[in-house]
């Protein structure tokens, strides 16, 4: 009985740290820095594993979007958005809420863009 426990919490700090991982690399590819990030989301009521989770939803919508093409993922992130208040997302993001409204933003993007797929590519 013992064993197993341990072994489920190997297996849970094996996972938060991919998460971790994974979180930090999109943080570097979308050029944001990952601890300021969590900093400002603490005053949304977000933790740590929230704000990975969400980046590592914003990398994978983006790269989604855009098929994979990095440059065009990287000018997403810096150019102005008519749909974003125009603002830039790379500096909304670091905004209390900013997180959350551009991984639900690009997050109804991706999932109208794959709506609009013929069912033999979704």
């Amino acid at each position: 009985m013992a064993n197993s426990f341990i072994a489920k919490i190997k297996v849970s700090k094996t996972i938060d740290h991919q998460l971790e991982k994974a979180a930090k690399n999109a943080a570097i590819f979308l050029d944001l820095d990952l601890a300021e990030l969590c900093e400002v989301n603490l005053n949304a009521d977000l933790n740590s594993e929230d704000v990975e989770q969400l980046l590592i939803t914003i990398y994978e919508s983006l790269h989604q979007i855009m098929g994979g093409h990095q440059a065009e993922m990287r000018n997403w992130m810096v150019s102005e958005n008519a749909d974003l208040q125009k603002g830039r997302p790379k500096d909304l993001i670091i905004l209390p809420g900013g997180l959350v409204n551009i991984a639900n933003y690009l997050t109804r993007f991706r999932s109208s863009i794959i709506s609009q797929r013929p069912s033999n590519l979704r």
